[in-house]
């Protein structure tokens, strides 16, 4: 019953989202995948002191290694951790636990810029992504939550998420490469100037 709900919920996601970003008054142009982008893990733990309600989440250890993510046309990438807490008498294994997460939840680890267009201007390169106050985690689907991407030369992109999807056609896992997620925010760039939407899967 929770397979078939899950891959309904992920599958549902994946119909709306329409899989591209549009920011800036940029159309998307269709196109491929990207090159990996490798998970910045340093300093975690100073995330805690950052944001805002993150005190009571478990960030010693992921609840996914792994959770990728790109626009449809590879303009950002995005490779990230999953934090947050299980609920209590959880059936599930240890490597199957984001199965059971629910409360505040936490995405970290690096945006890869690789259109300056789609981004306002920002330059290209990969940008470190913290969360700034908690997502809130419910049958793998995230929702609200900000988040703060520092990368060259301080620049700074500012994610208010709407709803991230987790999927993975052979079940999330927390090990597996194959972990994704669908991601639907809004942007603001520098120093808060509004720029577009994310949309990613």
């Amino acid at each position: 019953m929770k397979t078939h709900l899950f891959k309904s919920v992920a599958i549902l996601g994946l119909t709306l989202v329409t899989s591209a970003f549009m920011g800036c008054g940029q159309s998307d142009n269709g196109g491929g995948g990207g090159t990996a982008v490798t998970v910045n893990q340093a300093g975690y733990t100073n995330y805690i002191g950052s944001c805002s309600n993150c005190t009571g989440i478990n960030m010693g250890s992921p609840l996914l290694n792994t959770v990728t993510s790109q626009t449809s046309d590879g303009s950002a990438e995005l490779s990230l951790q999953l934090f947050g807490n299980v609920s209590a008498g959880c059936m599930q294994p240890a490597n199957k636990l984001v199965i059971c997460a629910s409360g505040a939840s936490v995405l970290g680890g690096t945006l890869r810029v690789t259109n300056s267009n789609y981004f306002c201007g920002l330059p290209q390169g990969d940008y470190a992504l913290r969360p700034i106050s908690a997502s809130q985690i419910y049958m793998t689907t995230l929702t609200g939550g900000q988040y703060e991407a520092v990368g060259p030369a301080g620049s700074v992109i500012r994610l208010s998420l709407m709803q991230g999807i987790l999927y993975n056609q052979n079940g999330l896992d927390l090990n597996s490469t194959q972990n994704r997620i669908s991601i639907s925010a809004s942007m603001q760039v520098g120093s808060g100037a509004g720029c577009g939407m994310l949309y990613t899967y």
